[in-house]
């Protein structure tokens, strides 16, 4: 089993925010629900607790939330085989999906 996921490199500043469409928004959120994001991440007081998503977007960029999404080559080594098995689920998810849960998720900055 691999260790915790490595930290995103050091930053002095959070990413740059990412304007992101309302409509690409919502429908992020709703791939978010309807893939079963929250049986991994929670968000606020719902979901899994182990792996809390409040305050992605301030410490990683749209990029970097896709590549943690589809377990990106440069992403696996911080994950355990499990954890990218059930992200290897998202392959059925199309690009339109993928990028809209990235952009929802880029929009997490203070919770």
């Amino acid at each position: 089993r691999a260790g915790p996921p490595e930290a995103p490199p050091e930053r002095s500043a959070p990413p740059p925010w990412e304007s992101v469409d309302p409509a690409v928004a919502r429908l992020g959120e709703r791939v978010f629900q309807d893939a079963g994001c929250f049986r991994c991440h929670a968000l606020g007081s719902s979901g899994n607790p182990r792996s809390p998503l409040d305050g992605v977007g301030a410490r990683l960029t749209r990029a970097e939330i896709h590549a943690h999404i589809v377990a990106a080559p440069s992403v696996r080594p911080g994950l355990s085989r499990s954890v990218i098995r059930a992200k290897e689920g998202f392959a059925g998810l199309s690009d339109q999906e993928l990028d809209a849960l990235a952009a929802y998720l880029t929009t997490q900055r203070g919770r």
